[in-house]
């Protein structure tokens, strides 16, 4: 009997931590040590700086940030869920004169549920700066910049940037994202050597994509995305299609014998663009 339920305690945490027995202790790994770090509110030995709070934890753990405005740039060194009690009121503020508002330099980080806005809008400042993988976030010059691969940023709110998110990386999800009004475009990608990137969900206000490099994107996926509440369409390296509905933002990569028809698109920085595309008719 003691033999069957030791097999099914460790049946049950191998289901938990989805990892195999060998890894179990391995970085990033089921941290069964893991702790969770409070920034603002009123609970007793909470922080009054995320940096603070970020400085004292590990790999693994979690800072939860109640709602607030706070008023730093951060930069985050370990591997940890960076959480926003609310996207509307759970706030970091550059007030425009701080740089790169949030920084990460370790992969396997999670950032959602914030407002990141008015980092400096001198040239090479950024809100979010990504240098390795699996992360999550939102907005300011730059609301985020991405160097890292695997990265996920969801669920924030990415507003009246420069950039709202530049993407120099690889296996990044930017998904359900609100990018509203930022100045130049709302993500900037780079093409050249990039790939494999999931942008899906997120809701364009204003400016949408620009496009750094001379190749399509035809490793990565942009889809399900509004602009202004209509579907922004975006096809790579498709034949034969007619796009007889009202779109939002009209993208062609690669693409041949596509018919456009009855759009009207407008407040936005480019209505249809066709790239590297042959026998097309608006």
């Amino acid at each position: 009997m003691l033999k069957k339920l030791l097999t099914s305690g460790m049946i049950i945490l191998f289901l938990f931590c989805n990892i195999p027995f060998t890894t179990i202790s391995d970085e990033n790994n089921c941290n069964l040590n893991a702790k969770t770090l409070y920034v603002g509110g009123d609970g007793p030995g909470n922080y009054t700086k995320i940096q603070d709070a970020i400085n004292d934890s590990s790999d693994g753990d979690t800072v939860f940030v109640y709602n607030g405005t706070y008023y730093e740039s951060i930069n985050i060194g370990n591997s940890i869920i960076l959480q926003g009690e609310d996207k509307f009121s759970t706030i970091i503020d550059g007030r425009g004169i701080l740089y790169n508002l949030i920084g990460i330099d370790k992969g396997d980080t999670h950032i959602f549920g914030f407002t990141v806005v008015n980092s400096s809008r001198s040239s090479g400042s950024s809100g979010i700066t990504m240098s390795s993988s699996n992360n999550v976030i939102s907005n300011t010059y730059i609301g985020i910049r991405v160097y890292g691969d695997k990265n996920y940023i969801s669920n924030n709110i990415i507003e009246n940037n420069y950039w709202g998110i530049s993407l120099s990386a690889n296996y990044n999800y930017i998904e359900e994202n609100e990018i509203i009004n930022n100045s130049n475009c709302g993500i900037y990608i780079q093409i050249d050597f990039y790939h494999d990137n999931v942008i899906r969900g997120n809701s364009f206000v204003g400016k949408t994509f620009r496009f750094g490099g001379l190749d399509v994107p035809k490793y990565n996926k942009i889809i399900n995305n509004t602009v202004d509440g209509k579907l922004q369409v975006f096809l790579i390296s498709e034949t034969n299609k007619n796009i007889n509905y009202e779109a939002g933002q009209i993208i062609l990569m690669n693409c041949k014998n596509i018919q456009i028809k009855n759009q009207n698109i407008s407040n936005i920085n480019t209505g249809i663009e066709l790239q590297n595309s042959k026998n097309c008719i608006v």
